[in-house]
């Protein structure tokens, strides 16, 4: 595990559960007691008091430690289960994961979900993520998955260009394939996970787009394609804010 990026996601979800953006049935009927065990184990993964991969001690002991009751506990290490940060091993003990899943993303997602108000700025971190992850894959993609990024965008003008036929939903998912052969170019697990969630949020919007715009698809991502083929990093800067505009009109 990166301490780097397990950090800031863990610090992430430590406010958040002190927000109480989580189910209320997580919480503790005795307030938030859970909440405090859960930010308690979180910090002392921060401070490496805890390492990926160290068993916990037993829900007897963690009650002595506390000083409360092992319901108290058992819900404490189920929001840390739903986050990810720990697993259950039946009959053997709980223990810190010793790497991200997605599940840990998820809470991004449900809190995205939540802020509809601030949906311009999501919309703009997106486009920042994005070009990070289009200039690392620039770094390790080779000319057959190039072949691949402009075979899928070659489906999505045939499909536009087909008038009589409404080929929304295809489109959609050869959108969607687009952004992920990227994600997947990368190489890199963080990046890989985290665009998943983001662009799995994106899906609905995507399909509001094509249906407007079909072929504003296939303009956009062979500006991308084109760039990476001409190792051009400001190129790409450029085709993702142009994009970017695009989406933030469309908002208005």
């Amino acid at each position: 595990m990166s301490y780097g990026i397990a950090a800031i996601i863990l610090i992430w979800i430590a406010e958040n559960m002190a927000k109480k953006k989580i189910s209320g049935s997580m919480v503790s009927k005795d307030g938030n007691i859970s909440t405090v065990i859960t930010n308690t184990i979180i910090q002392k993964l921060l401070e490496r008091e805890l390492q990926p991969g160290d068993k916990l001690p037993s829900e007897p002991e963690l009650s002595a430690e506390f000083g409360v009751g092992r319901n108290t506990i058992r819900e404490a290490l189920k929001m840390l289960s739903v986050f990810g940060v720990i697993e259950v091993k039946k009959g053997i003990g709980t223990y810190i994961t010793t790497s991200l899943n997605s599940a840990v993303f998820n809470p991004l997602i449900l809190s995205i979900i939540y802020d509809q108000d601030k949906q311009r700025d999501f919309f703009e971190y997106r486009f920042v993520y994005e070009v990070s992850v289009i200039e690392l894959a620039l770094k390790r993609i080779d000319k057959q998955e190039v072949k691949r990024l402009r075979a899928n965008n070659k489906k999505i003008l045939a499909l536009a260009e087909d008038a009589d036929v409404d080929n929304t939903e295809k489109i959609r998912k050869l959108d969607f394939d687009f952004h992920v052969m990227i994600l997947e170019f990368t190489g890199n697990p963080f990046f890989i996970k985290q665009g998943m969630a983001i662009y799995s949020l994106f899906y609905n919007s995507i399909g509001s787009l094509t249906r407007d715009d079909v072929k504003y698809t296939f303009e956009h991502h062979k500006m991308i394609i084109d760039a990476i083929e001409e190792d051009n990093a400001e190129a790409i800067r450029e085709a993702v804010w142009a994009s970017s505009r695009f989406w933030l009109d469309y908002l208005d």
